[in-house]
């Protein structure tokens, strides 16, 4: 399935089913979740994807991403795919139900890829720990995208 309608707006998209959803050039400009449960998203031809957040457990193949958010717990695999110098996981958790920060500095699978490795974000953040900000880098393990994160920023205690 090809589409040249252009999507706008804030509502989402999901990708669920065999088979492949293609997208042409300029065509995706929404603000709402991408969710590619199964099948294939293609945005060879749509070229890059702003702001959005993105989840799910099928394939993303081609395009850019800037400044995306994806949802930990997705098993995304990128096929062609780039992403721009900032990346953000949404871990979702609260300060009743926070991470173990060791499980982020011991690294977190986010993804994984097939063929080339995508062009890594330089400028990766958490959100939603339970705990504050935290900040990492994504490395390549294999053909999986594994994010490493540590607290940021300064605790000062004056007395």
């Amino acid at each position: 399935f090809t589409t040249e309608f252009p999507f706008t707006g804030e509502g989402g998209l999901i990708v669920d089913g065999a088979g492949t959803v293609k997208f042409a050039a300029d065509t995706l400009k929404f603000t709402g979740t991408v969710d590619v449960r199964s099948g294939t998203l293609d945005l060879t031809a749509a070229g890059s994807l702003k702001a959005v957040p993105l989840t799910g457990s099928g394939t993303v193949k081609g395009g850019a991403f800037a400044d995306v958010v994806l949802k930990a717990g997705s098993a995304l695999t990128f096929d062609g795919t780039s992403f721009g110098s900032r990346l953000t996981i949404d871990f979702g958790r609260t300060e009743a139900d926070p991470m173990d920060p060791a499980v982020l500095a011991n690294g977190v699978e986010i993804g994984s890829f097939t063929g080339t490795a995508p062009v890594l974000p330089t400028d990766v953040r958490g959100i939603n720990t339970g705990f504050g900000r935290v900040r990492g880098t994504v490395s390549v393990v294999g053909n999986k995208l594994v994010a490493s994160l540590a607290r940021s920023g300064m605790l000062l205690i004056v007395r």
